[in-house]
C-alpha cells in the first residue's frame, strides 16, 4: 500500500524480499486514511508510478498482478475498518488493516497441511514430470535464488536415471533428486554420483523431511567442497486453507552460506592488488543491486573481471565487467553460442533501433563478430583504483543493469529456439 511515506528503493527492496519468499501475486494499491486519528497520507501516486512497479515486479518474476489505482473508498471495496467487504472478494483471505500502526486481522482461514502422497503418488510418473514443469521449476529456482530451466528428465546415468538434469542462467548442469519419503544415504549417494558423471555444478535434493544426519552431510560438502560447487537440500511442502486446492512451497533447509563463499573468495594469499579491487567492486556492487531491488539475489562475488546477473534464460545473462587494467566498466549481454546465441543476436539486430531507445544510449553490438559467443554492450571510462569515485560508478552500473534486464529479459525468454541451426553438439560437454 503506497503513500505512506515509503521510498522507492524501499519498496523496491520489499518486492525482491517477497520473490525470495515464492510469493507470486503482487497487489499495490493506494493508502487512504481511514479517520483523523490514524496515519496521514504523505503522497498520492500517479498512474505511471504504479506501472512503473508493474514492470518492476514483472522482472522479478510476479507471476499475476492485482494493480489497484483508485482510491478505495470511492470505488467501495471496503468501509472504515474493512466490513462490508465487497463480495467478489475470496472469504478466505486474510483482510489487515492498520490501526495506530497495529495489524489487525478481521478473519483468517485455518492453514492445514497435505500429505505430499495424496498430490503425487509416485515420484516418477507424477512428481517428476509436475516439477519439470517451466513454472514449477521456475519456483524451484526461486526459493534457492537461482534461475533454473530443465534440460531433460530420467538422464541416465548406469543402470539409474538422474530425475532431472536442469541449467541455470550461466548454462552449468543442475541435478534435480526427488524423493517423496524421508531422506536416506541411498538418494544422496545417487545424487552425488549423477553430478560426477553429468559434469553438474549443483545438486539439489528435494524431499518433505530431512534427517538430521542428510542436514549436516549437505552442511559439510557446502563448507568443504571447492566454491564453485553447491548442494541445496529443498523441503517440499502443501498446504491448504479451509479445503482450499492445495499450494506447493519449496523451503530451503540447507544452501551454501554466503559468509563461507566469501570468506572462500577472500582467501587473499593469491589474490593480486587488481584482484582485491574487482572483488571489493562485485561485493559493493551486489550490495547495491539488491539494495535497489533489480534482483532477489545475487551469485557470490568473485576476484574476476565480470559478475553475471540472470536475463531469465539458460545461456543468455547479464556478464557485467569491472577491467581495472583499460580503466572501463560495463553492461553486456552475452549470448552463449551452444545456446542459441548467433540467432537470438540476428533477432534483437532487427529491434536495435527500438532498443537504443529504451535503452537511452547507443549500444556496440558484436564488436568481436569472430566469436561464437556474442555480446551487446555498453561501458564507460572508470578508475576503480580512486574509491571516492565508486558511488558514481556504482549508481550508473546498477541503473543500466536494471535498463538491460528490463528490455532485454522479455525479448530473449520469448524467443523459439527450438528450430536454432546455429548450435552444434550442444551436449558434447555431458560426460557419457
Amino acid at each position: 500500500m503506497l503513500g505512506a511515506g515509503e521510498t522507492d528503493p524501499a519498496i523496491y527492496s520489499t518486492l525482491g524480499g517477497r520473490r525470495e519468499h515464492c510469493v507470486e501475486v503482487l497487489t499495490v494499491s493506494q493508502y487512504l486514511r481511514p479517520s483523523p486519528d490514524h496515519l496521514a497520507i504523505q503522497k498520492s501516486s500517479a498512474p505511471e508510478e504504479f506501472e512503473q512497479i508493474r514492470e518492476h515486479g514483472r522482472q522479478l518474476g510476479f507471476r499475476r498482478w492485482d494493480p489497484s489505482t483508485g482510491r478505495g473508498s470511492e470505488s467501495k471495496q471496503w468501509t472504515r475498518h474493512g466490513r462490508d467487504l465487497d463480495p467478489g472478494w475470496p472469504r478466505q483471505c486474510a483482510i489487515l488493516f492498520l490501526h495506530g500502526g497495529i495489524a489487525v486481522a478481521e478473519s483468517l482461514g485455518q492453514l492445514i497441511s497435505v500429505d505430499i502422497r495424496k498430490q503425487w503418488p509416485n515420484e516418477a510418473v507424477d512428481f517428476t514430470p509436475w516439477l519439470a514443469r517451466e513454472d514449477n521449476i521456475a519456483a524451484l529456482g526461486n526459493a534457492l535464488g537461482l534461475e533454473l530451466e530443465t534440460d531433460r528428465v530420467e538422464v541416465p546415468v548406469g543402470p539409474y536415471s538422474a530425475d532431472i538434469l536442469a541449467r541455470d542462467s550461466t548454462g552449468d548442469y543442475v541435478v534435480i533428486e526427488n524423493q517423496l519419503s524421508k531422506t536416506d544415504h541411498d538418494h544422496l549417494g545417487k545424487a552425488i554420483t549423477y553430478a560426477s558423471v553429468l559434469g553438474a555444478k549443483s545438486v539439489v535434493w528435494v524431499a518433505p523431511f530431512f534427517t538430521d544426519e542428510h542436514h549436516k552431510a549437505l552442511d559439510w560438502l557446502n563448507d568443504h567442497t571447492t566454491d564453485e560447487l553447491a548442494f541445496y537440500g529443498v523441503q517440499i511442502e502443501l498446504w491448504s486453507i479451509d479445503g482450499s486446492k492445495p499450494a506447493v512451497r519449496f523451503n530451503a533447509v540447507s544452501r551454501p552460506a554466503e559468509i563461507v563463499r566469501q570468506a572462500a573468495a577472500t582467501k587473499s594469499g593469491d589474490l593480486s592488488d587488481a584482484r582485491r579491487v574487482q572483488l571489493a567492486w562485485w561485493t559493493a556492487f551486489r550490495e547495491a543491486l539488491l539494495a535497489d531491488g533489480v534482483v532477489a539475489s545475487g551469485r557470490t562475488p568473485r576476484p574476476q573481471h565480470w559478475y553475471d546477473v540472470p536475463l531469465g534464460r539458460t545461456g543468455m545473462v547479464l556478464s557485467n565487467t569491472a577491467n581495472t587494467n583499460d580503466g572501463q566498466i560495463g553492461v553486456r549481454v552475452y549470448l552463449r553460442g551452444r545456446h542459441g546465441g548467433g540467432l537470438v543476436l540476428e533477432r534483437l539486430l532487427k529491434e536495435q533501433r527500438e532498443i537504443e531507445a529504451k535503452i537511452g544510449t547507443s549500444l556496440e553490438w558484436n564488436p568481436n563478430p569472430e566469436n561464437r559467443d556474442k555480446t551487446i554492450g555498453v561501458y564507460r571510462d572508470a578508475d576503480l583504483s580512486d574509491r571516492e569515485l565508486w558511488d558514481e560508478h556504482l549508481k550508473w552500473m546498477v541503473d543500466m543493469t536494471s535498463r538491460f534486464r528490463r528490455v532485454f529479459g522479455p525479448r530473449v525468454r520469448g524467443m523459439d529456439l527450438s528450430n536454432r541451426l546455429d548450435v552444434q553438439g550442444a551436449d558434447d560437454d555431458i560426460t557419457q
